[in-house]
């Protein structure tokens, strides 16, 4: 059987260890955040019974299909063609080009491609389909498969083209980072927020998206207008030195209380109670950063919920991860660990306190 695999960039040597837990398998090819393998086993029914820190997305490919380049979405509906689906299926096309681009972008594809579906009496659709037909492009040759809609883990080959398309940018790139750990992790709730490491503001206002008052904390400036520019309201704290700041106060009438002080000092400056979720995006070593969290562990609710990215400094992954969690196990369980789509030489890490 042949698979397409997405996954990140960084970890190769932790996504071959991911793929060997599930069984033998031979890589057919490898290219930027794809590869398509070979194996006996069905690994997407074993990726279910263990899952993966590494894998972003799995599928089965059932046809592979030479592209011409003088009639390039010709030899891709010939790809679909050779899948033999049946008619009157909603199906939705989902196009990832690799590097086999010749002008036309996924989005084109998708369309061009739909629109010979239609005329051949099937019923493209992009809410709610029946099937999913995927196409993955890469050194001229065209990867397709197809499967029951309703039955996918994930719903789309390329997760960052689907972050994409989540209501836009509000201040910054790493706000997909965020909104993938909701997803992933499952996470629900609202109340105060910890934004530790919390410049320029991006993740600050996805938490207020999901309903949260937010306490960012960072010596650098947010964006403020972008920030504002969402009907979001910020109020900035600096030099809290004479005495503590009662921050619950200030929450009263804002959406954002920004105290522009760095993480190491601003704990001891400040009163703060009730806090039921703390993103910590601090771009520090590991160990650093897991040190400085704890210092904030008075503030919190009990079972409050911690989304947590672990910067992977060197590529011994493992290493990284154990130091963070070493630290953090005295005053919270770790739920799970994920290298989202979003991640940089980075994993998330997700834990309550106890």
């Amino acid at each position: 059987m042949l698979y397409f695999i997405y996954s990140g960039m960084f970890f190769e040597k932790s996504l071959y260890g991911d793929l060997l837990k599930l069984g033998k398998f031979r890589v057919l090819e490898h290219e930027q955040n794809t590869m398509i393998i070979e194996a006996e086993k069905d690994f997407v029914k074993e990726l279910k019974k263990k899952p993966s820190m590494f894998i972003h997305s799995i599928f089965r490919i059932g046809n592979i299909t030479d592209i011409d380049e003088g009639r390039y979405v010709d030899s891709l509906h010939t790809a679909v063609e050779s899948l033999k689906l049946k008619k009157g299926k909603r199906i939705r096309i989902e196009c990832y080009d690799v590097n086999s681009k010749r002008g036309l972008s996924a989005k084109q594809i998708e369309m061009e491609l739909s629109a010979k579906l239609k005329k051949e009496g099937f019923s493209p659709e992009l809410v709610k389909p029946d099937l999913l037909l995927y196409l993955v492009l890469i050194n001229m040759k065209c990867y397709s498969g197809v499967a029951d809609y309703r039955k996918l883990h994930v719903k789309f080959l390329n997760p960052l083209r689907h972050y994409g398309k989540e209501g836009g940018r509000l201040v910054s790139r790493s706000e997909a980072k965020l909104l993938e750990a909701f997803e992933a992790f499952r996470i629900k709730g609202k109340g105060i927020a910890l934004d530790l490491g919390a410049a320029p503001g991006g993740w600050s206002a996805v938490l207020v998206k999901k309903g949260y008052k937010v306490v960012a904390i960072d010596n650098a400036d947010l964006e403020y207008e972008k920030i504002e520019e969402q009907r979001m309201s910020v109020k900035v704290l600096t030099n809290l030195r004479k005495k503590k700041t009662d921050i619950n106060e200030q929450l009263r009438n804002v959406d954002i209380v920004h105290i522009r002080e760095n993480a190491s000092a601003a704990f001891s400056r400040m009163e703060l109670k009730g806090v039921s979720l703390v993103a910590n995006d601090m771009n520090i070593e590991p160990e650093q950063s897991a040190q400085l969290l704890m210092n904030y562990i008075g503030f919190l609710k009990r079972d409050a919920r911690l989304i947590m990215t672990v910067k992977c400094i060197s590529r011994k992954v493992s290493k990284h991860i154990a130091n963070a969690e070493r630290i953090l196990e005295d005053r919270f369980e770790v739920k799970g660990i994920k290298e989202l789509p979003s991640n940089r030489q980075e994993v998330t890490l997700f834990a309550k306190s106890a």
